[in-house]
């Protein structure tokens, strides 16, 4: 999303700069981007505030027709890109943050200077004035080498390999997977169509886990127009996508009301029981990042179905209280 509003923008400065006007091949060539990415931006521009027109026919050549103005512009605007670049870099997300860094640039680029001054020490104060509640969870490093070829891999339909360091075995296997593009959570994740007979399905990767990155130039793949992340997800807890299944908690009545205000899944079911239980239906997939959260609730939780859950959550407190 990012990146294609950085896009955008790339071309409104280009626009602005020339007053012959653009084409589509000169947007594909400086973004490297497919021709229908082109006109979906030149479309994007044309439907907005800003005032563009076709300067020639034969090759088609845009331009700005008026200057680039930037409507009702706040201080609050310009803070939220700095908020969001902070949250990027302290993920370890050097790429994101860095374009939110060009996104903020491009922005200022179209304000006077008497404006930026006006707006800068209230900037200042609303940066100031935030903090982030320290959660504990993985530190990643992802290199921007990593997501600039994936980003242009899932742009140009061009297969990828790489090698992966699975969860389990701590061992690395090289993989050849379709990209088609990521997901944002406690870690950053692609999604690929991975074509090998034994998967043959769309699967997720930790980005942070991949290695010796190679965009493989020649091998070209069609993107499955009925894939919509949406879909992917519906059946989801969390990122991990395989078999889903119908999954019923009951909550103690000493915690009825907490569990009453949290969003298990998106398509869960809640029921008040006589003795003041709460019971949260729902299908989802994901049982290893279920048991995981379920450990949170101690004793207040029972899992009722499905059986396979009661077994994994009973495997890791046997294995947390080995420990102890």
């Amino acid at each position: 999303m990012y990146n294609r509003l950085l896009q955008i923008l790339n071309v409104i400065h280009d626009l602005q700069s020339s007053s012959e006007g653009i084409t589509y091949a000169e947007i594909q060539k400086r973004l490297n981007v497919s021709r229908r990415t082109a006109e979906r931006i030149i479309k994007a521009i044309n439907e907005s505030f800003l005032e563009i027109e076709q300067a020639t026919k034969r090759p088609k050549r845009w331009r700005m027709k008026s200057s680039f103005f930037v409507p009702s512009f706040k201080s609050e605007h310009l803070a939220v890109l700095e908020t969001a670049s902070q949250m990027y870099h302290d993920k370890g997300m050097s790429s994101y943050a860095q374009t939110m860094d060009d996104v903020s640039i491009l922005l200022r680029a179209g304000l006077g200077t008497r404006a930026l001054t006006q707006l800068d020490s209230d900037v200042e104060l609303l940066t100031e004035s935030e903090g982030f509640v320290f959660r504990p969870g993985p530190k990643e490093t992802i290199t921007p080498e990593t997501l600039k070829k994936l980003r242009y891999a899932v742009l140009a339909c061009k297969a990828v390999k790489f090698s992966y360091l699975y969860r389990y075995g701590n061992r690395k296997r090289p993989v050849t997977v379709y990209p088609y593009g990521f997901l944002h959570g406690t870690r950053e994740y692609l999604v690929a169509f991975n074509p090998s007979r034994s998967r043959n399905d769309f699967r997720t990767y930790i980005v942070s886990r991949i290695s010796n990155l190679r965009v493989l130039e020649d091998d070209y793949f069609v993107r499955d127009e009925s894939f919509t992340f949406n879909s992917f997800l519906s059946d989801c807890f969390g990122a991990y996508h395989d078999k889903p299944y119908k999954v019923v908690w009951r909550f103690d009545a000493t915690v009825a009301k907490e569990a009453s205000e949290w969003q298990f899944h998106h398509t869960q079911e809640t029921k008040e029981l006589e003795d003041g239980r709460l019971e949260v239906s729902f299908r989802a997939c994901g049982l290893e990042e279920m048991a995981h959260h379920l450990v949170t609730w101690g004793k207040m939780v029972e899992v009722v179905k499905p059986k396979i859950l009661r077994k994994k959550l009973l495997q890791l407190v046997k294995d947390i209280q080995e420990v102890y």
